[in-house]
């Protein structure tokens, strides 16, 4: 109840700001989009234990899953990336910085897209969500 509280609260903070402090929100998510910890380079130091962790946990992902007969499809997904990416950091660490370049190009400003185009229609909704959160906790109070 408490964490429904809370969600509520914060929705109905964000989509008031959305609505009528769009600057305000632009600064908060300038703030917030700062590059705190590279985590590539903190990853390339540990690589073989990462590794070797991971292929562990997906082998034992795969041996909990397997007199399953697919019940848990899953753990079986889970599995495969565990190993796959265990195998790149011990086998290919080149495969696994060109999967990282890969993914780290930005395909959409999320950003720009909410405070432009979006930003009344989300902010609606975020209000229409904090409404229902919060009736949902008196609710359950009573």
């Amino acid at each position: 109840m408490t964490y429904t509280l809370f969600a509520g609260l914060v929705s109905l903070i964000a989509g008031l700001m959305l609505l009528f402090f769009p600057n305000a929100m632009a600064k908060t998510g300038d703030a917030l989009n700062r590059v705190v910890v590279n985590l590539d380079e903190k990853v390339s130091r540990i690589r073989l234990v990462m590794g070797i962790l991971l292929l562990l946990a997906g082998g034992l992902i795969l041996w909990q899953a397997l007199p399953l007969d697919g019940q848990a499809w899953y753990m079986f997904v889970i599995a495969v990336l565990a190993l796959f990416f265990g195998l790149l950091f011990l086998v290919f660490p080149n495969g696994l910085a060109a999967l990282s370049k890969i993914f780290d190009k930005m395909l959409i400003s999320t950003d720009s897209l909410l405070l432009t185009t979006g930003r009344k229609i989300a902010g609606i909704i975020l209000i229409i969500l904090a409404i229902y959160q919060l009736i949902t906790v008196y609710f359950m109070m009573m």
